[in-house]
């Protein structure tokens, strides 16, 4: 099969359009994933933020977003940007999954460099007594057949991708991130022979059958990560606003004294 290229969205594509990609076609819901970790050998690493975008076959959009105590050290945060006091009062893992179980359950999941999120989810899931298994579609493998043209570091990083097609940039915040995929995927199925292929060769079939931990209750509430605060403006800012304002003022005036003065 001949491979296709997608094109780049422009600035003005809607981000995920139930009209532009018909969801039904994939045959279950669509969950977009991103995690963030601790960092550390496989071992001790743990999940400390999870985002998802679920896409349900009648186009219904769902957003979940949580920060997660990994009960241990960050030493990642040169990457996602995550400290210890970020993660106070955040959910553990094991108190959080239950909420996270129709997540997974009858869906397709899709990840970038998926083999992240099955290794990451799966050790957690051991944890708890059970094991990760997920259909699942990886983004990174599909934007190396549909963009061969781009080579060297990181052409296919999920960065690089959103510099590509004019998205803004996510910057490690797992539901940001999420986001992102999905409004790629969007782009990149538009066409019946991209679909096709997409379905075809990126479809992952799970490699073990699920076994679901033992859940009791709804889970512990999620905690987002929270925005930004933008800084508050110096008085010094507006003082020296206002004395350029002034300044104005009084040299308009003056030239108009100049004018009208008869000579």
């Amino acid at each position: 099969m001949t491979t296709a290229v997608a094109e780049p969205l422009a600035p003005t594509d809607p981000s995920i359009d139930p009209e532009v990609f018909p969801w039904s076609a994939l045959g279950s819901d669509v969950v977009f994933v991103d995690l963030e970790t601790s960092g550390g050998t496989n071992e001790v690493t743990r999940v400390i933020e999870f985002g998802a975008v679920r896409v349900r076959t009648t186009g219904e959009i769902e957003r979940i977003s949580s920060l997660i105590d990994p009960e241990g050290p960050i030493t990642t945060t040169f990457v996602h940007g995550l400290e210890p006091a970020d993660l106070e009062g955040a959910p553990t893992f094991a108190a959080l999954w239950p909420r996270l179980v129709p997540w997974f359950k009858d869906t397709l999941i899709i990840a970038h460099k998926a083999d992240f999120e099955r290794s990451n989810l799966g050790r957690e899931l051991e944890r708890l007594g059970g094991r990760f298994g997920a259909r699942m579609l990886c983004t990174l493998k599909v934007a190396r057949r549909l963009h061969p043209e781009r080579t060297g570091k990181g052409a296919h990083s999920l960065a690089g991708l959103q510099e590509l097609y004019g998205l803004t940039p996510s910057g490690h915040e797992a539901l940001a991130d999420a986001e992102s995929l999905a409004v790629l995927f969007t782009q990149w199925c538009r066409s019946e022979e991209t679909l096709s292929q997409v379905v075809a060769e990126g479809i992952e079939p799970a490699d073990q059958p699920w076994q679901w931990p033992e859940v009791s209750g709804a889970g512990a509430l999620p905690m987002p990560r929270e925005a930004p605060e933008v800084p508050p403006r110096s008085w010094g800012i507006w003082i020296r606003a206002a004395l350029v304002i002034l300044a104005l003022l009084v040299l308009q005036a003056l030239a108009w004294s100049l004018s009208t003065r008869v000579p």
